[in-house]
């Protein structure tokens, strides 16, 4: 059995849960250190497609020498931390492993009733529809990952998107059919994932902008949701970005500033779905910067949402709209978010930010 496969299907709940006494919040197990038993609530795990991953925030008491990077970890990961054993050596281990204190868990399950409390009010497609798609979007994370993958690979990491990025967002590569045109095209399969981890919508961007070709399209029957909420941890996110397409999304995830959860209303703007969606958030977050390539869909989200919500409009630098993938591009991302939520007394505008960087 390879890595993959391991960190996709080992039930690391149950072998966690054999060292600290772990809580469910939402769809999250958080707890202490299961290193070190230190700290409340540092610890947090989470169900993915791709198995349960886990994650440590620094601690303000009692420091411990563990992963504090931000990131989220694999099994395997934490078997190598724990054990202090070699890549290989906990492959071998977790291969052979038996659970057997604790009932087998499945990694992806069916939403429970209170999952997330931002799911309320979501209508969501039907079973059948879910497990059609999602067979379509396992299929097409396979075609972007192998060999045959290589025109999807260049679209991504020309935009400066990490493989590590576009495997944890699930990203496929697929050739759905072109609604003007009717021909199939070549595009980036980007799912919409709700709280508990149920798919939403497929949502479908075209590697080449042609003349006359619309950009992106959805699979039939898919209702988007807000791209990037499953990734909301409570007790870790304190300020809310609000942006337009998902690759600016996932430029943000990529940069990992700590405490920002990156949302994407998707590139038509927000409908009413995600503004219902945005309103419990709201008062979620110390603070809400709403960013936008136009100052009126800004300004309109900020009326509806939160008066006090800070707005930037993404400018144009020769040509070039600088919105944060394009930053991302020009390393100029991170130090940018630097500017912006450090210094949150100086006003701020992207087109300030990189005159000053």
């Amino acid at each position: 059995m390879d890595a993959q496969e391991i960190n996709r299907t080992f039930d690391l709940l149950s072998l966690i849960e054999q060292r600290i006494p772990l809580r469910k919040r939402g769809r999250y197990y958080v707890g202490a250190c299961p290193f070190c038993g230190r700290g409340r609530d540092r610890f947090t795990l989470k169900p993915t497609l791709s198995g349960w991953r886990w994650h440590l925030r620094p601690g303000n008491e009692n420091p411990c020498p563990h992963p504090t990077d931000n990131a989220y970890h694999t099994a395997i990961d934490f078997v190598m931390q724990a054990e202090g054993l070699s890549f290989r050596d906990a492959l071998e281990t977790l291969s052979t492993t038996r659970l057997t204190k604790h009932r087998k868990r499945s990694v992806v399950r069916q939403p429970d009733t209170d999952a997330h409390p931002l799911d309320v009010g979501f209508a969501m497609p039907s079973a059948t529809w879910q497990h059609r798609c999602l067979a379509i979007l396992l299929r097409s994370v396979r075609t972007l990952n192998a060999p045959t993958g290589h025109s999807g690979c260049k679209y991504l990491t020309d935009r400066g998107v990490t493989s590590a990025t576009w495997q944890y967002w699930m990203f496929g590569l697929a050739a759905p059919r072109d609604p003007k045109s009717g021909r199939r095209r070549p595009a980036i399969v980007i799912p919409y994932l709700d709280g508990a981890l149920n798919l939403t919508a497929l949502k479908y961007r075209f590697l080449r902008d042609e003349e006359g070709q619309v950009r992106y399209t959805a699979h039939p029957g898919s209702k988007p949701y807000l791209f990037g909420l499953y990734d909301y941890v409570p007790s870790l996110h304190t300020t809310l970005l609000i942006v337009e397409g998902e690759l600016n999304a996932v430029s943000v995830w990529q940069v990992r500033w700590p405490g920002l959860l990156a949302v994407s209303i998707g590139s038509e703007g927000a409908g009413k779905i995600q503004r219902k969606l945005l309103y419990p958030l709201m008062n979620a977050f110390a603070k809400v910067i709403i960013w936008m390539d136009k100052p009126d869909k800004a300004l309109s989200l900020r009326d509806d949402l939160r008066p006090d919500a800070l707005c930037l409009q993404s400018p144009v630098q020769g040509g070039r709209k600088m919105d944060a993938n394009a930053l991302l591009r020009y390393g100029m991302l991170k130090p940018f978010l630097e500017y912006l939520l450090e210094a949150p007394e100086r006003p701020v505008s992207p087109k300030n930010a990189l005159k000053r960087l």
